[in-house]
């Protein structure tokens, strides 16, 4: 209505005003903590029992992607990145898997994942030392004036997109194509095409998540669990860009990501778009590190990445060409030797 614009004018300058006094106190060493809390909060308070279904089932997911890259991944970012990515991706293939089965019942999954929980406990203690290192390697980092200005957008922004992540969907595809799958195989207790439906034939990885997620809790759980992929995607750009400029370089990088109106919403709805681009970029990553270190590990891990993302979509394709034509530039040069 009319008093928008007016409203709207005015929490600029609010922000503007709030921005500057920040600028001039702030503790970088306290920003990922508060950062991460009020959000959690915020989720708890709106959706308590998804958000507990989605924090439950990431734990297991951090312990799967352990599991199997605990020999790559060296430092605290990347083990922050990869893991959860590579723990999304293999559950989404465990659980079609399971759906071949027609095991799609809440008690066989509540079972796995206590069984999960269970074997992989000694993952907790880690992950609390994990994120005492995260906040120590961001002072560090991002005490620059820039990266304080870059954190208030991004709240903004994170703000506005959890907003919209905790809310019903009204997107086309969700609505008319993912959780209609999704709650079908629910009900079918397992995966099975439908001649009516286009694309049931091949259930991606997102939307056997959501499959998970409607069987635990519904809509709710299924948004949060998948915008979870939406930081991840931020993080990954943050490896890449530490590549090639700085730590801090890739958090305003990240920033100028996470506050891309397209790409705010585009990881707050219930796509798999945000899914198929974080495991592109962390393929790219895992062939980067491949080059710089030669360790056949990373070579294996960005075609894991890449089959997830094909998993996702199968216009993964075109990442995939020139991730091969990378590797095979750099084979075919380490083949030649010096000239």
């Amino acid at each position: 209505g009319a008093q928008f614009l007016p409203a709207y004018l005015g929490a600029l300058l609010v922000l503007a005003a709030v921005t500057g006094l920040y600028l001039r106190r702030r503790r970088p060493a306290w920003e990922p903590r508060a950062f991460a809390g009020f959000f959690l909060a915020f989720f708890l308070f709106y959706a308590p029992a998804a958000t507990l279904y989605a924090l439950w089932i990431l734990f297991v997911c951090f312990s799967l992607g352990r599991l199997l890259l605990s020999r790559l991944a060296e430092d605290t970012l990347e083990q922050w990145t990869l893991y959860p990515a590579a723990g999304l991706g293999l559950l989404s293939a465990l659980l079609f898997v399971l759906g071949l089965a027609g095991l799609y019942y809440k008690l066989v999954i509540l079972i796995l994942l206590a069984a999960a929980t269970v074997a992989f406990r000694r993952n907790g203690p880690r992950l609390w030392d994990l994120w005492r290192r995260a906040e120590r390697a961001y002072a560090a980092s991002a005490s620059a004036p820039l990266c304080g200005l870059c954190l208030v957008f991004v709240f903004v922004s994170t703000l506005t997109s959890a907003m919209v992540a905790l809310s019903p969907e009204i997107a086309f595809d969700p609505v008319s194509f993912h959780f209609v799958y999704s709650r079908q195989w629910a009900l079918g207790h397992g995966l099975a095409a439908n001649p009516r439906f286009p694309y049931s034939y091949f259930p991606q990885n997102v939307e056997i998540l959501y499959t998970l997620s409607f069987l635990l809790d519904g809509q709710a759980l299924a948004k949060v669990l998948n915008y979870a992929f939406f930081p991840l995607a931020a993080l990954s750009l943050v490896l890449l860009g530490r590549c090639w400029v700085s730590t801090a370089g890739g958090l305003v990088g990240a920033a100028l990501f996470v506050t891309t109106p397209f790409i705010s919403w585009t990881g707050s709805v219930a796509k798999n778009d945000l899914a198929l681009a974080l495991y592109l970029l962390l393929a790219l990553h895992a062939v980067l590190r491949w080059i710089e270190g030669q360790r056949f590990g990373w070579l294996a891990a960005a075609t894991l990445f890449l089959g997830f993302g094909f998993g996702g979509k199968h216009v993964a394709v075109l990442g995939a060409v020139p991730l091969g034509a990378l590797v095979l530039g750099h084979w075919r040069g380490s083949r030649l030797g010096p000239r």
